[in-house]
């Protein structure tokens, strides 16, 4: 197989690398030029025209290089455990060239670089680096094309001078021929059909079946399927054809794809003189002892296709199909035949070149809206690859952003505080004769709002409060239903979550001492949206379960100064949140699988509390001050899936840019008379993340007794 080892092939040439090769193009003199701080998660990766990028068979190591103008070309690697990984080329050589491919874990590359004068078919692996494989006697260059599933074999072409020349005093080539290097024996040249040339493409799993094209000693090209032990096959054509071309083989050698000749009438004769006949070339299957067989093509026999990979069993084919309406990716079944995939959204070709061991999967590459771009098909329409790796990376990045902001929203239910008042006064009351004995107990039904950084939440509930006669105490609780309704790129979340929360204030009216314990807790079940703003992708839809509680300390010192009291405090929170993991369960093609996600932290909050009479009836509570962070683990979002180059994928939350963070609230209370109040409250609180404040609002009605 040729790109079985590397799922993406040649269709990543159009989705790698912009993030991974900036910082390196500034830095080329350095021994490793990249840093820790450009190491980057695989969702970052972008577009580079010059970059090729291949994916191992198991999904979880992307290589890739890039030629830059004016420097040598960098390598380098990403998996999910160490991020980008910078490999270079062979130490202390100048080089130019591309991997070409990956075997089936990642641990081996191969790749032609123009190095000491020529090219040469280099291997990489992870325990000795990089060697030039041992070239045949009297050899120009070599080109590695390609690798079976351990990395133990590596095939290509050489290209040889002729015999007893040096290659080094003769740039001409004489003839090139195909060749199989195994580890441990060298290289063999595995000959040709009798021409001048021949090219190995494809390796099965073991390494014992290659495949590729060969001249004929009369001209013509032949595909060709060489077995260890008993030599060099040439399939044939599809009818009247002469020539034919090998592109990849199964798993076990058993089945070869490529593309050939064929005998068509020709469209130009009169259609009764059916002997004039013209040829054009069709995709084709071989089968060991069935022989070839023409795969077809869309819109009849005058137009053309190209089988470009085949699958472990060799049942599905994938490839490129002329149409009226331009060129098209292809999936062959023997059951359903031929198939075309269409094209992504706002373009007019599709090339497919790679297709997963079991046939679900396939990787190609072509034009849409946003430039060309490579796609990735799974029974559905095509996916813009590159847009569906942005969109799982955004999607999971403000799923951890949202959970923060459900913490806020845990914090904010404590805020609910509500203190049994003469008149229907809450909060810091100037005069603290008796206010809790005589009126043990109040009820405040309200409803609250919350919004910022794309995220937003509306609460309804009630608190009530009990003044304990005698104790100087106040215990109260809230409970209520809110809305959590986050609107952010790449995410929606919608739901009803349960609220509550329970507290005890000691010396409630806040004259000298006065402190705070209290908790509280938000969760229920929701929908989370990944939505499909980016063109051609697919929205995906799951239910999960939120759920954050914060437990909360706070001390005091209340002082009268005129007719105001000002109450210096300092407060501890631990806030703590989860969601359970989910799979998307709408239908995608590609559903997503979120593993369980949690973050903590713990803020100190060190602010005042200024609390003055506003007029007769009124009441106001001003608030302002500092949220610093002790501890904060953001743990990034975790899931699997079939998108190829991510079953797994690893995405942290935004950065943390403010430790430090100022907050300040207003409250306004009413009295109306016979323990009767409204109150109104606006808060403002920087973000953590460096986006915009989070803005809180909230209406009350208090009811005294």
């Amino acid at each position: 197989m040729m790109m079985h080892h590397s799922t993406l092939a040649k269709a990543l040439l159009t989705t790698a690398l912009t993030s991974l090769l900036v910082p390196v193009a500034m830095a080329q003199e350095a021994e490793n030029p990249l840093d820790d701080a450009d190491l980057v998660e695989p969702l970052n990766i972008h577009h580079h025209a010059t970059g090729d990028a291949y994916v191992s068979g198991d999904g979880k190591v992307v290589w890739a290089t890039s030629n830059r103008r004016g420097y040598t070309p960098f390598i380098v690697t990403w998996t999910k455990e160490d991020g980008t990984q910078y490999v270079g080329g062979p130490t202390g050589i100048w080089h130019v060239g591309n991997i070409y491919d990956v075997n089936r874990d990642g641990s081996v590359a191969v790749a032609s670089l123009y190095a000491n004068g020529h090219n040469g078919a280099w291997r990489y692996t992870e325990d000795g680096g990089w060697s030039e494989l041992v070239m045949l006697e009297d050899y120009a260059n070599a080109y590695a094309y390609g690798v079976n599933a351990d990395g133990s074999v590596v095939v290509g072409r050489v290209d040889r001078s002729s015999p007893g020349q040096d290659p080094t005093l003769s740039p001409s080539i004489a003839y090139q021929s195909a060749f199989r290097w195994v580890e441990g024996e060298g290289m063999q040249d595995i000959g040709n059909l009798g021409g001048s040339f021949a090219y190995a493409y494809g390796v099965n799993d073991a390494g014992d079946v290659v495949v590729g094209d060969s001249g004929l000693s009369t001209g013509q090209t032949r595909a060709f399927r060489w077995v260890e032990g008993e030599g060099m096959q040439d399939l044939g054509t599809l009818a009247g054809g002469d020539y034919s071309w090998a592109k990849a083989v199964n798993a076990d050698g058993s089945v070869v794809v490529g593309r050939s000749e064929v005998t068509v009438p020709d469209p130009s004769a009169n259609p009764i003189e059916i002997s004039e006949v013209a040829t054009q070339r069709h995709a084709f299957r071989w089968v060991e002892g069935e022989g070839m067989t023409d795969l077809g093509t869309v819109g009849g026999p005058y137009k053309g296709s190209s089988a470009e990979d085949v699958n472990g069993d060799g049942s599905v084919v994938v490839g490129i199909v002329d149409t009226l309406n331009g060129s098209r990716a292809f999936h062959w079944h023997e059951e359903d035949g031929l198939t075309e995939l269409g094209v992504l959204e706002g373009g007019s070709w599709s090339y497919a070149f790679s297709v997963s061991d079991d046939g679900n999967v396939v990787v190609g590459y072509g034009d849409s809206i946003d430039g060309n771009r490579a796609f990735v098909w799974g029974g559905g329409p095509v996916l813009d690859l590159q847009n569906t790796t942005t969109q799982i990376g955004t999607n999971a990045q403000e799923q951890a952003n949202a959970m923060s902001d459900l913490g806020q929203s845990a914090e904010g239910i404590l805020g609910n505080e509500l203190t049994p008042g003469m008149g229907g006064q809450s909060g810091g009351v100037v005069s603290t004769q008796g206010g809790a004995a005589r009126v043990p107990y109040a009820l405040r039904f309200t409803l609250g709002t919350s919004g910022g950084d794309g995220t937003g939440a509306t609460v309804g509930g009630v608190s009530a409060a009990l003044a304990l006669e005698d104790s100087n105490l106040v215990l109260g609780g809230y409970l209520g239903l809110a809305n959590e309704d986050g609107d952010l790129a790449g995410l929606d979340v919608d739901g009803t979550l349960v609220a509550g929360g329970l507290w005890l204030r000691g010396n409630p009216h806040g004259a000298g001492l006065t402190w705070k314990i209290g908790a509280s807790h938000i969760g229920g079940d929701v929908n989370i949206l990944r939505d499909a703003s980016l063109s051609s992708t697919e929205a995906g839809l799951g239910s999960s379960k939120l759920a954050a509680t914060s437990l909360q300390a706070e001390i005091g010192y209340g002082m009268d100064r005129g007719s105001m009291r000002l109450t210096p405090f300092a407060a501890l929170r631990h806030t703590d949140v989860s969601r359970d993991g989910y799979t998307e369960s709408n239908g995608v093609t590609f559903p997503l699988t979120y593993d369980d996600y949690d973050q903590s932290w713990t803020v100190a909050r060190l602010g005042v509390h200024a609390d003055m009479a506003a007029g007769p009836r009124g009441q106001l509570r001003l608030s302002g001050g500092l949220d610093v962070d002790l501890d904060r683990s953001t743990n990034p979002v975790t899931g699997t899936s079939a998108v190829p180059g991510m079953t797994t994928f690893s995405v942290a939350g935004a950065q943390v840019t403010h430790e430090t963070r100022g907050f300040a609230n207003a409250q306004y209370v009413h009295s109306l008379g016979n323990g009767m109040a409204f109150d109104v409250s606006l808060g403002v609180t920087q973000s953590a993340y460096g986006g915009g404040a989070v803005v809180t609002g909230g209406i009350g009605l208090q009811m005294h007794f």
